[in-house]
């Protein structure tokens, strides 16, 4: 039987799997502006780092599969906070 932790955990990971392009959409426009906080957009960059990309082989292969699937629009809108960010 789940405790009631694991059930709320995993409730939690169906959103945000669902919901993982609009997610990452947020944590990119976290990690652009500067008014945020700075622990709040390293905290985003790291978060969005961690979801899309892995040290390991099999998982980073997901992660660029996953990351095709998203929405052309999602995947530039993301991409240019973060060239906007190292411009």
């Amino acid at each position: 039987m789940l405790t009631k932790g694991i059930r709320e955990r995993l409730i939690a990971y169906q959103v945000v799997s669902m919901q993982l392009p609009e997610f990452l959409k947020s944590l990119s426009n976290v990690l652009q502006h500067a008014s945020n906080t700075p622990v709040a957009r390293m905290a985003a960059g790291l978060q969005l780092k961690n979801a899309l990309t892995s040290k390991d082989p099999d998982l980073r292969v997901k992660y660029q599969e996953r990351w095709l699937k998203f929405p052309v629009d999602v995947r530039s809108f993301i991409k240019q906070n973060v060239r906007n960010l190292i411009a």
